[in-house]
């Protein structure tokens, strides 16, 4: 159990590029690129034209929609093939425990759904589908599919339209200033050569919105440069490289410039010192033939990632391991915490964990990134790197020892207490010890303590995967409800919907209120996935709370991946 439909979270950097789905695979295909974090793998890329279909969802591409919550269902179509794992990421945000429904922002929208399968072959195939909607709140909707960019052709169309709840309204839209009038919604601009701003304005009953895009138009050119310069990244600060014109005529001209400044040379070889991170190289060459000008703009990528040394090295700042310890039972859950040498934190995506050799995925994150282990019996390897975002890394291993225990043996005891302040009933059954015992989920263990405390349940997943705890019943237990209302307050204002759902003799997820549903600690800190996901320790405790709010009530909005997102009072 955690909580009901999730808010999206922000990963500190934008996911790798899978598949497109109406979700293809083209293993054969040279132009796919290796996954660089995944040596070996594939991300496929799936365009319709492609005659194998992985899945297929609900939504309307392009619609526009008037509310910022939206359902969607995913359907697989490959029975042979296994799915590992379903990802959501609204507008680049990845959204956590993903159970159907996406909070979106006011106006465009993009949803990529992304899916990892298993192939009857074993191979691990990622595939993924972009998608386009539109919130309207009231507010005037431009839907378009402009963007920024640089085009090689004078002539350039596009699609424009607005809209105002649903409701078209007039758009005037100009390309340097002159209108352009539409076939339908599909405009066309006559592009100048170099920079062309193109903009869009509506306006109706007082609302207005404007948006604009800039488009360069660099026309082919007969010329070109040849250099050996080409995106990379290096660890020595000095760096040379060579850029010449060919087929240009005495006029033609190459102006070279690294991170904003001109450099020059007589020969056609440069040299530059780097910076660390990202570096910029522009080669533009121009020439002037029967009084046309031609021009040739590339730009390369040089990451400059000095080695680290003790004072600039990340480090780990929280492990829950140390080199030697012995734990009982095979299964762990491995926190890790590590930053660089600034303080800020290191995430998952710069994080790569090795047992035995193998690597290990992250399972989740929340205040520590974590890893679900299954040791060997005896001695096991564990090795970490982490790399910060300037390229540095540091390496750690740590020799594990398990004392695998035969089937049943008891590992330890847990203590378990059930609230639901945020209804006014307080604690609904006080701390319990829990025994927890070697082959045992962690559904299995809270299933036990429900049954031997009275409790009926309802749940979706089973107890070995995706258990997520629905409801719970006991004649009684919801009686004299009573929501403070200061509550009543924080959820008004926060504009969730009320729900005439309720039971005086069960709570479950959306009773009272649209962000209703149990969600639970492990001493203290809320966890962003099932109980059939949770390894225990010997003495955890474990709080299972009822809340109304996505986890702002009680504390947790930070569970679904969100900062700062909780109550000013929570209960």
């Amino acid at each position: 159990p955690t909580q009901p439909p999730t808010e999206p979270t922000q990963p500190p950097t934008e996911p790798d590029e899978p598949v497109d789905p109406s979700g293809t695979d083209t293993p054969d295909d040279p132009s796919v690129d290796p996954n660089p974090t995944e040596p070996g793998e594939s991300d496929v890329d799936s365009g319709d034209e492609n005659p194998k279909v992985y899945f297929r969802t609900t939504i309307n591409d392009g619609e526009v929609v008037q509310s910022r919550h939206y359902e969607f269902e995913i359907e697989h179509l490959l029975s042979d093939h296994t799915v590992k794992e379903e990802r959501v990421y609204v507008n680049g945000v990845q959204v956590l425990q993903f159970r159907n429904v996406v909070l979106l922002c006011e106006g465009q929208n993009t949803i990529r759904v992304v899916v990892d399968y298993t192939d009857p072959d074993g191979k691990l195939i990622s595939v993924y589908k972009d998608y386009t909607v539109y919130v309207d709140l009231g507010e005037i909707v431009i839907i378009t599919n402009l963007s920024d960019g640089t085009v090689d052709q004078e002539k350039y169309s596009f699609q424009a339209e607005a809209k105002l709840g649903g409701e078209n309204v007039p758009l005037v839209v100009t390309c340097n200033d002159t209108p352009l009038t539409p076939v339908g919604k599909t405009y066309e601009a006559v592009l100048n050569e170099g920079s062309n701003t193109i903009k869009l304005n509506a306006e109706k009953d007082g609302r207005e919105k404007s948006l604009v895009y800039h488009i360069i138009y660099v026309p082919p050119v007969e010329f070109s440069i040849e250099t050996d310069l080409y995106d990379q990244t290096v660890n020595d600060p000095e760096f040379s490289f060579n850029a010449k014109i060919i087929n240009g005529s005495d006029k033609a001209r190459l102006t070279v410039v690294f991170n904003g400044k001109t450099i020059v040379s007589s020969s056609g070889s440069y040299f530059t010192e780097l910076q660390i991170g990202n570096n910029v190289i522009r080669l533009k060459a121009t020439d002037k033939v029967n009084g046309k000008t031609k021009q040739i703009v590339e730009y390369y990528y040089i990451r400059y990632v000095p080695l680290a040394d003790e004072a600039t090295a990340p480090r780990i700042e929280h492990i829950n391991v140390t080199d030697g310890m012995t734990v009982q039972g095979n299964l762990f859950t491995l926190d890790i915490g590590p930053v660089d040498y600034k303080g800020n934190r290191i995430y998952y995506e710069n994080i790569s964990v090795k047992l035995n050799g193998e690597k290990i995925y992250y399972s989740w994150a929340n205040e520590y990134t974590s890893y679900a282990l299954d040791f060997k019996n005896g001695a096991n390897d564990l090795s970490i790197r982490i790399t910060d975002s300037d390229g540095r890394f540091a390496d750690y291993s740590y020799t594990i020892y398990c004392d695998a225990l035969q089937e049943g043996d008891k590992l330890g005891d847990i203590t378990i207490q059930i609230d639901a302040k945020v209804l006014g009933l307080g604690v609904l059954t006080e701390a319990t010890t829990v025994p927890f015992h070697q082959g045992e989920t962690g559904a299995e263990v809270l299933v036990g303590f429900l049954e031997d405390s009275g409790y009926t349940y309802s749940n979706t997943g089973t107890l070995e995967e995706g258990f997520y705890l629905s409801r719970i019943s006991k004649a009684g237990m919801a009686t004299n409800v009573k929501i403070p209302d200061l509550l009543v307050q924080y959820i008004n204002e926060d504009g969730l919907e009320w729900k005439d759902q309720k039971d005086p003799n069960s709570l479950g997820e959306f009773d009272y209120c649209q962000g209703a549903g149990w969600m639970y600690t492990i001493n203290g800190v809320y966890t962003n996935f099932g109980f059939s996901d949770a390894v225990f320790s010997d003495g955890d405790v474990i709080h299972l709370r009822f809340t109304l709010a996505y986890g702002k009530d009680i504390g947790g909005f930070n569970a679904i991946g969100s900062e700062d997102g909780n109550y000013p009072t929570t209960w």
